[in-house]
């Protein structure tokens, strides 16, 4: 037959026509076939004798919808489907069939479709980008966008101390957040990923994921690495805008080299056309039922540095800083460097301090200032050189 789409198209879609009518007597009436009351069959999947051919090909696992032809089961039309392949042991799986009945609910892929420089801009940390058995989850965004499963995602805009729960827990405890970043359409989503089953049991480790999520997109299918990004990027251990990294080596915990993540980190932080984030997530925990980390600074965030009720000056500087409360005393002052590590540590009694940052480099350092009623201040400052 001739190789083109629209034979395909037409030859598939009729045999499934030919196969729906052969069974509309055998369907129940009062069956919800339509619960969304669009009339349409919310989804039918088609299970056909014989093995897989090539990917892409009619012989393989897919999700379609009957544009071609139309065939109807007790009045409603059936659109979107599923076919998959009854003889095809490794294919014929919970794992594949979770990941096309998740595109029928409108999620795209999260792998290249083609790409010569071979990027997995999520590889097997998510059902949308590879399978395993049992199926793994699809990451908090995937839930909210395209599975409606969550009603918001958190928005982190204090810096503080935050407790993540395992997103397969049942429980109803904070699983997920987000932090914006320079870029209006860009975020990054943060979620504790525990290996464990039933669902994360094939994981390569637990911990803190972080990913770069680009919403001007929708899937990564189409990625061309110029103006067709990815909607989804996990960060990992060597990745970068050119160079995969070690995919296995994507979540953050303390046990491991992955303990912070900052602008100059590995992996560091950035957006889809490469540009830097000013961003320092810390002190990440070893994960157990929780897992923590520490969400310092990101430096576009408005209205950072205006803090009604102490000051700090000069900032910039290219030697000293002196802060100061204006209503009540410091008890201790923390300096951070970039990296996350503790540098000063300042205990005092009083409403004015100074803070000698001569023997540090020029850079951007984080100060934490606990008052008498242990309020926490988060403040930025900058020193230049001479």
């Amino acid at each position: 037959y001739p190789d083109d789409a629209d034979q395909r198209a037409i030859r598939e879609q009729e045999l499934m026509k030919r196969a729906i009518e052969y069974i509309e007597l055998m369907v129940p009436e009062d069956l919800n076939i339509d619960y969304n009351q669009d009339d349409l069959v919310d989804n039918v999947c088609f299970v056909v004798r014989g093995d897989i051919g090539d990917w892409s090909d009619l012989l393989w696992p897919h999700r379609w919808s009957l544009y071609w032809t139309e065939a109807y089961l007790h009045g409603k039309r059936v659109y979107d489907y599923n076919f998959q392949l009854a003889d095809a042991e490794p294919y014929f799986t919970n794992s594949v069939m979770s990941h096309e009945m998740f595109h029928s609910l409108g999620a795209p892929d999260l792998y290249h479709y083609a790409d010569p420089a071979h990027l997995e801009p999520v590889g097997p940390w998510d059902l949308m980008a590879a399978n395993t058995n049992p199926p793994q989850q699809t990451n908090a965004y995937m839930k909210y966008k395209y599975g409606k499963w969550i009603d918001e995602i958190p928005e982190l805009t204090e810096y503080g101390t935050y407790t993540l729960y395992p997103l397969n827990s049942q429980q109803n405890l904070p699983k997920y957040y987000k932090i914006a970043t320079q870029n209006p359409d860009e975020f990054f989503l943060l979620e504790y990923r525990r290996k464990r089953q039933p669902f994360d049991d094939q994981i390569f480790d637990s911990g803190l994921m972080i990913y770069r999520i680009n919403t001007s997109f929708s899937g990564n299918a189409s990625y061309n690495g110029f103006d067709i990004l990815d909607e989804v990027y996990v960060f990992r251990y060597g990745g970068d805008l050119y160079t995969n990294g070690t995919i296995s080596a994507a979540p953050f915990r303390q046990n491991s080299v992955r303990r912070s993540f900052t602008t100059n980190s590995n992996p560091h932080a950035f957006l889809s056309n490469g540009d830097p984030v000013e961003i320092l997530i810390d002190h990440i925990t070893i994960p157990s039922d929780s897992i923590q980390f520490d969400y310092n600074f990101y430096v576009g965030m408005e209205n950072f540095q205006k803090d009604e009720t102490i000051s700090i000056y000069p900032n910039p500087t290219t030697d000293d800083i002196t802060i100061k409360a204006k209503s009540l005393n410091m008890n201790n002052i923390q300096v951070y460097d970039i990296f996350g590590k503790l540098i000063i540590e300042t205990k005092i009694n009083q409403n004015q301090a100074v803070i000698h940052l001569t023997d540090y480099p020029s850079g951007i350092y984080l100060i934490k200032i606990t008052d008498q009623n242990n309020n926490i201040k988060t403040l930025k400052a900058v020193k230049q050189s001479f």
